[in-house]
């Protein structure tokens, strides 16, 4: 798709100044969204998911993690820059969203958002080498702050993919 496909998909998707289609791009069967960021990384329209008697979350470890076109701290530093944070929506500077799930209470176990995310907190796995007590960096966002933490790499966590346009 070119650059004039592509704006004029942008502003079909817009009615009444309210964005009313996105514009996802599949690779690899996994949808990707421009959000106009200055890099050009596309994100993955949501977390990965998996369906078995239901959508849910899949988990990974970070050493798994690492293996996959996972975020950096740049990447994700960026999203908080140019970004801006709606209920289950990282909204862009272009219209584009991507979604995401919160924690509702309590601290979770595997079979949703990931071991140790506590409430209203969503974590998850970032590109970069673990520390010496076995701390890697994840991606934190809950209803009061959004930054870059650390938490034990061996938890099991939901990822965000990107890739690069330059890439494609």
């Amino acid at each position: 798709m070119n650059k004039e496909e592509l704006a004029e998909a942008f502003y079909k998707g817009y009615e009444q100044g309210v964005l009313k289609a996105t514009l996802c791009i599949n690779i690899d069967g996994i949808e990707f969204v421009d959000l106009g960021l200055p890099s050009g990384t596309l994100w993955s329209s949501c977390p990965l998911w998996h369906c078995n008697y239901g959508y849910k979350l899949t988990l990974f470890s970070h050493v798994e993690a690492e293996k996959l076109s996972i975020p950096n701290v740049q990447q994700w530093q960026e999203l908080l820059d140019y970004c801006h944070f709606k209920d289950d929506m990282i909204i862009s500077p272009n219209g584009m969203r991507i979604g995401y799930s919160w924690a509702p209470n309590g601290h979770y176990k595997m079979y949703n958002l990931g071991e140790e995310c506590q409430e209203a907190n969503n974590m998850f796995w970032l590109k970069g080498d673990p520390d010496s007590d076995f701390l890697a960096p994840t991606m934190v966002f809950d209803n009061n702050v959004n930054g870059i933490n650390k938490h034990f790499s061996g938890y099991k966590l939901p990822i965000f993919l990107v890739k690069e346009k330059s890439d494609l």
